[in-house]
């Protein structure tokens, strides 16, 4: 008998298992499942299909929007399921957050709250506001009795002196909690840390320092308010690792995701990665990103100065520890953007204002980055094709960091920009002009109108600079592609907030600011979904529901579009829906 060579036989088996392993995928490409879910009307974002009734997914896609009746003509038996639950709702593409601090705010939520208005919690609880600088230091008090650990640090955020007659919480009022365990509370603005004299001693802040933004009184001493990233980053960058552990943190970042998903959104981000305790972090994000049960897709944009400091060390290095990032990457987690924070916060007086600079008199803020020092550090991302992302509260600031973006495509030119101004709450129509002439998005705080208007026009700017803040309406008369934030934990999440805002400018008290800037539902809901999914350089996957993209969608129980203006921050979510499966 004549034996077959072991050649022979081994690409004889190879052949048929590779042929029948083809057949078979093949099989089951074509066997995929459909799911079409019904609705009662389907806001799309497309103009060229703005409604419809019915959106059929495959594998984690939209493969047809329409009707019923027109998906007919594809419609094979046993090729689908109809999925009727959300017959009598409204479905919209998923709604995104494209500013706010999703690690930041994981961390922090497990910490005291301080802030005057109540905050969603984890899985939709709630963390009651306190109203008094005497309740603050009471919960502070209460907060370090429950410590068990004498050496570990009370760290709190949330504290907003505006709303206390600019009462700042001082080294004196944190020693009075302890004068041994270091006591650290983060300003609702994020700007502005106070201090007691535990931390002061331990950073060596004493009457000798000359570092901008390390306040001080009575003899020259630092009084325990650090403002701005000179003084209090250090500071908080010391002990930062210590608030969180890989296990803590994941137990966090899924309660917040499941309130993001409550909420309505199906994308968020983290407008400020990176530094101490990164290394814990990017392993439980990439985790929770190849997670079916977690809700959310993460956009994680780095901390550029931090980069800059990489660069500085050894050049090149910035830009690789970026793309080392990029490699974790999947459909749900994206890194590779870049954050320059040019000045502070408004409210916490250290945003940089052109004349006639604070209406109270107050001294003009901080300069974190100005124009030549944006020149310097982001060249090198801005040359890799990094998208690049500009915090700006004041108009001086704006004008720096568009001075800046122009520098930069005049060494370096770019197309597409890809440059984002975070916040920008005070541009002219000539800034707006000079944007759109640059090719670079804004990022609008109309949260802002809300929860700090009263005290932009009565205190901090005036009348007539508080009627134009956060100029969605001018933004749009400008050409400008504009989304709007929240900047969580500055304000608390929640897109349909962020819409009520721009729509409708009311403050707390109830005051309109700038009525003729109000923006119609679809500008607002256009901000938070394909808008936003611009300014994260997602457009090709998100944003509308259009045949390609992710099925990412928000199930709400009211049509946004015909809402009462008044009342959108209202409407029920019923679902969010992320590559189709339901949460």
């Amino acid at each position: 008998m004549k034996m077959v060579p072991d050649k022979l036989v081994f690409a004889l088996v190879f052949f048929t298992v590779t042929v029948f392993t083809a057949i078979a995928a093949n099989q089951s490409l074509t066997a995929a499942p459909i799911t079409i879910f019904l609705a009662k009307q389907i806001i799309t974002m497309d103009p060229v299909q703005p409604m419809a009734t019915a959106v059929a997914v495959k594998e984690g896609k939209i493969y047809s929007v329409g009707s019923l009746k027109a998906m007919q003509t594809w419609m094979q038996p046993g090729s689908y399921t109809i999925n009727k639950q959300f017959a009598n709702d409204v479905i919209t593409p998923g709604l995104i957050e494209a500013h706010s601090h999703l690690t930041m705010l994981a961390i922090f939520m497990a910490h005291p709250y301080v802030g005057y208005w109540d905050f969603p919690g984890f899985h939709g609880t709630l963390l009651p506001a306190v109203k008094t600088k005497k309740a603050v230091l009471a919960r502070l008090s209460d907060a370090d009795k429950a410590m068990k650990d004498p050496n570990a640090v009370l760290f709190a955020w949330g504290y907003d002196p505006i709303y206390f007659n600019n009462q700042a919480l001082t080294a004196n009022d944190l020693d009075a909690i302890s004068k041994t365990r270091p006591i650290f509370v983060l300003n609702a603005s994020e700007h502005i840390g106070y201090v007691n004299t535990v931390l002061l001693n331990r950073a060596g802040y004493n009457s000798a320092t000359q570092i901008p933004g390390v306040e001080k009184g009575k003899n020259n001493q630092p009084n325990g308010v650090l403002k701005e990233m000179a003084a209090a980053g250090p500071v908080i960058m010391s002990f930062y690792k210590e608030l969180f552990s890989a296990k803590s943190f994941k137990e966090a970042l899924y309660g917040l995701a499941d309130t993001a998903h409550r909420l309505g959104l199906t994308t968020f981000s983290d407008l400020l990665f990176g530094g101490p305790g990164e290394d814990t972090m990017v392993p439980v994000l990439k985790e929770a990103a190849g997670d079916t049960t977690f809700p959310e897709r993460m956009v994680i944009v780095y901390n550029g100065t931090l980069l800059h400091l990489m660069e500085n060390k050894a050049p090149g290095e910035g830009v690789a520890h970026l793309q080392k990032l990029i490699d974790q990457n999947s459909n749900k987690l994206q890194f590779g953007h870049v954050k320059f924070i040019s000045d502070g916060s408004i409210q916490g007086y250290t945003a940089r204002l052109d004349w006639p600079g604070y209406f109270d008199g107050a001294p003009n803020g901080i300069f974190n980055t100005n124009t030549g020092t944006l020149e310097q550090q982001a060249l090198p991302f801005w040359k890799a094709g990094f998208p690049i992302h500009l915090h700006v509260n004041g108009n001086q600031a704006t004008q720096a960091m568009l001075d800046g973006i122009q520098y930069l495509q005049n060494v370096a030119p770019r197309q597409p920009t890809l440059a984002v101004l975070e916040h920008d709450q005070m541009s002219s129509p000539e800034q707006f002009k000079q944007a759109h002439d640059l090719g670079v998005y804004v990022n609008l705080f109309s949260n802002h109108i809300y929860y700090w208007g009263d005290q932009h026009y009565h205190i901090l700017l005036g009348p007539d600079r508080a009627d134009r803040m956060d100029d969605a309406a001018e933004a749009k008369r400008q050409g400008v592609l504009f989304s709007i934030h929240t900047d969580s934990p500055v304000t608390p999440l929640g897109p349909l907030h962020s819409m009520w805002a721009a729509m409708n400018r009311v403050t707390a008290s109830g005051r309109v600011l700038g009525a003729g800037e109000k923006i119609s539902a679809e500008d607002a809901l256009r901000a938070v979904t394909i808008n936003a999914a611009y300014l994260l350089n997602l457009q090709n996957q998100i944003g509308s529901i259009t045949i390609g993209k992710q099925a990412d969608f928000t199930v709400l129980a009211r049509n946004p579009l015909t809402e009462p203006a008044v009342s959108i921050k209202d409407i029920p979510v019923v679902a969010t829906i992320q590559q189709g499966i339901v949460y």
